[in-house]
């Protein structure tokens, strides 16, 4: 869980603006699904409590464990087994192997020309118009860095004790990483294969298309330039001896640019942050903030759910089956909570925070109620579950608009009864996000059984227009799910501006509406589509190609049917719904209506292609990337099909 802590209202409100933009760090939760206390089967969630803070800090274990104590049976999941996990990991160690021998024939150490710090410096940092601020003197290394280097501490586990932030703005990834290791073992999956001598590592991300792997070099940023870059005054200090000088200045973990462990031997830190960023393209593109939640969704395959302490319904309910848990299979760090007791009628939650000195703190639990404001949750999945996932391009309207359902839907078919968790989620656009984008979608979903009216349930972003996905769980029956998807979108150059002009005309057109002689043309487009307008025309849809179905059985071909025979249609080749880009494969099917050209026959293939780049590279911002992802605890995985209910392409 991540819980943003609020300060009294009695502090300066523009310090409290300067305070935000740093999250520090995490809980580990072994949980229930949120429907009546019904465990989900060997799943867990990760927690983390988080504050935001301008000081980079390191950030340590909420304490250790007592020596000599039995260790607590942990749950039994992690990353998210799917079929490419075992391929990405194979695929890694593989290319891992093959690379450590072949350079260690050849006598040398691994260097990465892919993601080269020394040779190919400016794109590893800033990439495409990107800017890290703390940039580094020198690139040494590991052994450079230290005489004994190893890559986890003795023993073989990596520990949350060990991340100290470095230069980077990157602390949700550096919490997401100590929420991880407070599951032992799990960090040791993600580092898949590893040289040491050679200096090569290989890892596994968990991105949109599934596991991937990233292999780097052991080059790291590092602080204290060369000797000979040294001014006459500072080699004076070391008496114009470089051997001194490099004994002492250039050794050890606090040389480190970017993130470093708090033990002076340890890597997996540093060389786990370089490969991120290297999955991500270049370090500013993990440098520029984010939240934990995701992260951990990027290390473990995880889906995050959101919760906003406003939103509680029962507080009893989120003491006994939350909190009350907490000092059974939680591990805690910053703000986070160690235990719950209750104490002469009085319910107490005792917290512990890791700046400055470590401590531990004792509040009531209404006041933590009242100051920590959002709980993030990811749970963990183990090889009981199974996903299935379309995505499609969908064209965004024109602004002022309104938010309207009928545009996007999905239909998934669930092949048994099974807890169901439904991620509807923009692309992940981390490693491109240098370019900026246009538009900010906003997007909620609604889940009906297909030829009913009355929606199941409802999900949406918690944040609209920030957040990258809006989660639902639940359980569902066998059978055939319409899910319809309501779009929103605002522009970075406009904010708030035209989100708030669309609702204030589409108030004046549902008003101008009521006059006898009004024609609503080009007026209509700001009025709301509602979800039980759209369902209402599906089933009218529905009934009427049963109808004619019926009818062509009765009367023999249709006319359709028979006009093809008569001109030789069958002969032409179908339309596709793909034109230009890969097939779909497998059960994730995607039903797209194509645009009607635009006219333009007289462009050449040379201006085609310059065209494509540079859409690409400036984002025309006319279509969003969506995609729902469908999660089922069955050994079949379901099936998910998407449509857009659109025949032109919009107008900006």
């Amino acid at each position: 869980m991540i819980g943003q802590y609020k300060r009294p209202t009695n502090k300066d409100p523009k310090k409290q603006e300067e305070c935000k933009g740093r999250l520090v760090v995490p809980n580990v939760l072994k949980g229930d699904n949120n429907k009546g206390g019904r465990k989900m089967k060997e799943s867990a969630d990760l927690v983390v409590h988080t504050e935001r803070s301008r000081s980079r800090s390191r950030l340590r274990s909420a304490g250790n464990r007592s020596k000599g104590k039995k260790d607590r049976k942990q749950p039994s999941v992690g990353l998210f087994v799917t079929k490419e996990l075992n391929v990405a990991i194979e695929t890694t160690k593989a290319t891992v192997e093959r690379i450590a021998k072949e350079y260690k024939a050849a006598n040398r150490k691994y260097r990465d020309t892919e993601f080269d710090l020394e040779y190919d410096t400016g794109r590893c940092l800033n990439g495409y118009k990107g800017n890290v601020e703390v940039v580094a003197k020198d690139i040494q290394r590991v052994t450079e860095i230290f005489d004994k280097p190893v890559f986890f501490p003795e023993g073989g586990a990596a520990s949350s004790t060990a991340i100290r932030q470095g230069g980077l703005g990157d602390c949700y990834f550096l919490s997401a990483l100590a929420t991880v290791s407070g599951l032992p073992g799990l960090t040791e999956k993600i580092c898949v294969a590893r040289s040491e001598e050679v200096g090569i590592y290989g890892f596994i991300f968990y991105q949109d298309q599934g596991w991937v792997g990233v292999i780097v070099d052991d080059l790291l940023f590092t602080n204290i330039p060369k000797y000979e870059y040294l001014d006459q005054a500072t080699k004076q200090i070391y008496h114009e001896d470089k051997d001194r000088f490099e004994a002492i200045a250039r050794k050890g973990g606090r040389l480190l640019t970017y993130a470093k462990a708090g033990t002076s031997d340890e890597t997996w830190v540093s060389l786990i942050e370089k490969a991120y960023a290297k999955l991500y393209g270049c370090f500013a593109h993990i440098n520029s903030g984010g939240q934990t939640r995701e992260a951990i969704e990027d290390l473990t395959g995880g889906v995050a759910i959101n919760l906003n302490s406003r939103d509680i319904l029962d507080v009893d309910r989120f003491w006994r089956d939350e909190l009350c848990k907490v000092n059974k299979d939680r591990f805690g760090h910053a703000y986070a909570v160690l235990r719950a007791v209750e104490v002469m009628g009085k319910r107490f939650v005792v917290l512990n925070h890791v700046f400055g000195n470590d401590g531990q703190f004792v509040m009531e639990y209404k006041d933590f109620l009242r100051y920590f404001t959002d709980i993030d949750r990811v749970r963990l999945f183990d090889d009981s579950w199974t996903v299935a996932s379309c995505w499609l391009e969908v064209p965004v309207l024109p602004i002022p608009s309104a938010p309207s359902y009928g545009i996007l839907t999905f239909q998934i078919t669930i092949p048994k009864k099974a807890n169901t968790i439904l991620v509807l989620s923009q692309l992940n656009d981390r490693s491109f996000e240098s370019i900026k984008k246009k538009i900010h979608p906003s997007f909620a979903f609604s889940v009906v059984k297909l030829g009913e009216s009355t929606p199941l349930a409802t999900g949406a972003q918690a944040r609209p227009f920030w957040d990258r996905s809006g989660t639902l769980e639940l359980e569902l029956e066998a059978g055939d799910y319409v899910v319809y998807v309501q779009l929103d979108h605002t522009r970075p150059d406009h904010e708030g501006g035209w989100h708030t002009i669309s609702r204030i005309l589409t108030s004046k057109v549902q008003a101008i509406s009521l006059s006898q002689n009004w024609d609503g043309v080009g007026e209509t487009d700001y009025l709301v589509k509602s979800l039980e307008d759209v369902i209402r025309e599906d089933l009218e849809e529905t009934k009427s190609a049963e109808s004619d179905e019926e009818t062509d059985s009765d009367g023999g071909a249709s006319d359709l049917e028979s006009n093809k025979e008569s001109s030789g249609a069958e002969d032409e080749p179908k339309k596709t719904t793909d034109e230009g880009k890969k097939e779909p494969t497998g059960d994730v099917v995607g039903e797209v209506t194509l645009a009607v050209p635009d006219g333009n026959e007289n462009k050449s293939d040379d201006d085609d292609v310059d065209d494509e780049w540079r859409r690409l590279l400036e984002d025309d911002g006319l279509h969003a990337t969506l995609g729902l992802k469908v999660y089922t605890q069955t050994k079949v995985p379901a099936r998910v099909t998407g449509r857009i209910n659109m025949y032109e392409e919009p107008c900006i």
